[in-house]
Order: C-alpha cells, then structure tokens, then sequence
C-alpha cells in the first residue's frame, strides 16, 4: 500500500490478472497489469552462443585470446590465451600529457536491451515500420554486429564538458565524474607478446593492429567514446624470435643475452596474406568484400562533427518511435 492506493500486486483471491494470447488461443503470458512487460525468451548472449554453436568452431579471437565458458548446469570449459599486452608507457613529460583543469564531462548512458532496434538485424532496415520489428522473442533473430562509435575529431574538451555537476541541494550527484584526459599527440609505447601463432592468426592480428594500413582509420579508447574522445592512431612493427639461434648461444655479440630477435622488423604482409586467402577459401568471398568489412572501414575513419553522428539523447526522447540505424555506408555515401 502506497498513500492509500492499492499496489498493482496480486495478494487476494478475486485480484484482477491480464493475459495475452497469441494467434493459436494459446496462453504467452499473464500479469497484474494491462501493460505488464513481456519478458525476452533470448538474451545477446543466447544469440551469440547460438551461432557459434551452429558452426561448431572456436573463432579466431576465442582460439588467440582465450576463453571460459560456461552453461545453464555451471559446467564450463576453458582455454588459455596465447596473446598477452603489456600496459603503454608514455613518452614525454607526464605532466604535459595531461589537460590543466579537470572538467566533468556528459552523463553516458549505458546500452539497453529494450532498444532492440539497434541490436538486431531489421527486415527493412531504416524502413522497417514500428510494428514490424525484430526484438529478443522474434525466431531466427539475428545480431547486427559490434557496437562501435564515430572517430570524431573534436576541438578541444568542450564538446564533452557538463555545466551543472552539482545536485539542487548541494549534494555531490554520483552520476558524475570528474576528469583529466590526456591532450592530443600524445605518444605511448607498448608491446604485444604472442607464442604460437599460425601464420593466419598472426596476420589476423596484424591486420586488427594496423586496420588493415589504412592511414585515415583509427582505434578508440577509454572514456567519451560517443562524443568522438579517445582516438588513437597505432603504429606496429613485428619482430619474430628465431628460438633456434635464441638456445643455441648464451650472450650475443654485444655481450647481452641473446633473445632470438633480429635488429630489423619483419614484414607483416604475408601474414595478412594468408588471413585474408584462409577467409577466402572458407567463405568464398574476398576478405576486403565482405559486407561487414565494409561497413567497419568506414566506422574506423575519422569524421568530422555532424549532426548525423551525435548521440542520441533522452530529453528529448529521441528513442521513443524506436528508429532503426542506418548501415554506416548509408550515411557516408560514396564508401
């Protein structure tokens, strides 16, 4: 009981219950309500693991990565990563690296599964009406892909930076956090450690670091993703160890202990190569024409600000008639 008024609750014998039907008279669900929430028979998890196990495979990232999985009984399996990175170590002064003045940027909200349309692939794409759409109880429902962010080039911090970090009566509002992001051009240098390795693998790893040696595309990390912050440029190079010449002697001819590693980088290409041939053979299709491909070509490149890459805003309610989002080379024409 709230304030006199009756909870929407079922307590006694004779309380009100809704039911929904489908087209065969069969009962799908009952609540309290007449707008009582459906619950979602799947989850993208239950989608994701579904497709997997149609292929019977291990994917790429789960074989160099490594996994754990487990089910509904709480047995799993596990398999060890044979990729491993060491933390960036800045280049420079630390305390030039940083903005002067902290700011507090925008609330983020974080996904959620009721925005369905974003999700999962749409009959119609765009034009997909309303009624119509796929969500979580929709058979043979398919996930759309990755979610990633514009590469925006932002002038500055204050594209990102909110007013009022401050409760009406004085209070600290928990929702906010307050920052010092690192200025652009700054440098950091790390490594990637990886053993055994095929040479498709490697040039799958390659390929993801590089992006394929595209000079205008970008990786992106850490905080304010959607407001275009954290784009990162990486430059590798591959040195190979030859473990034959690394046992075979203790020092090498400097005196220092030998590592099996040459002085000059190895060429990546070849290892790209026969990524791109083993995704031919298995697809029959050419790495580079394969529809997400494309589509991820065109999310890595820098963009600049436009009002058909913002984010999406609750106030106003932007989410309301559940638009469905174009395909990135729908708004960038001409990729």
């Amino acid at each position: 009981m709230t304030r006199g008024i009756p909870t929407r609750k079922v307590e006694h014998e004779g309380d009100v219950l809704f039911y929904l039907l489908d087209g065969s008279g069969q009962l799908v669900f009952l609540g309290p309500s007449m707008f009582f929430r459906l619950p979602y028979r799947r989850t993208t998890h239950e989608l994701i693991n579904r497709a997997v196990k149609d292929l019977g495979l291990i994917d790429y990232a789960d074989s160099m990565f490594g996994y754990v999985l487990e089910d509904v009984t709480g047995d799993g399996s596990a398999y060890a990563g044979r990729i491993s990175v060491t933390s960036g170590k800045l280049i420079g002064d630390p305390a030039a690296a940083l903005e002067r003045e902290p700011f507090t940027p925008k609330i983020l909200g974080s996904p959620k599964p009721t925005t369905f349309q974003h999700y999962l692939e749409q009959a119609d794409g765009v034009r997909t009406p309303s009624a119509q759409l796929a969500h979580w109880g929709t058979p043979k429902a398919r996930i759309r892909g990755h979610k990633l962010y514009w590469r925006k080039l932002i002038s500055g911090i204050d594209a990102v930076r909110e007013t009022d970090a401050v409760g009406k009566e004085g209070k600290q509002d928990t929702q906010h956090t307050s920052m010092r992001p690192i200025k652009p051009n700054v440098q950091f240098t790390f490594r990637v450690y990886f053993e055994n390795l095929s040479s498709a693998e490697l040039g799958a790893l390659a390929w993801a670091l590089t992006l394929g040696g595209d000079p205008q595309a970008r990786h992106m990390l850490g905080m304010g993703k959607p407001y275009g912050m954290g784009v990162a440029r990486l430059e590798s190079a591959l040195h190979l160890c030859d473990r034959v010449q690394r046992y075979a002697t203790l020092f090498d001819d400097t005196g220092d202990w030998e590592s099996g590693y040459g002085d000059a980088p190895a060429d990546t290409q070849p290892f790209v190569d026969a990524f791109k041939q083993m995704i031919a053979d298995k697809t029959g299709r050419a790495f580079d024409q394969h529809e997400r491909i494309r589509q991820l070509k065109v999310m890595l490149r820098e963009v600049r600000p436009d009002p058909r890459f913002d984010y999406m805003t609750i106030e106003p309610n932007e989410f309301k008639d559940r638009p469905v989002l174009p395909y990135p080379t729908d708004v960038v024409r001409g990729t």
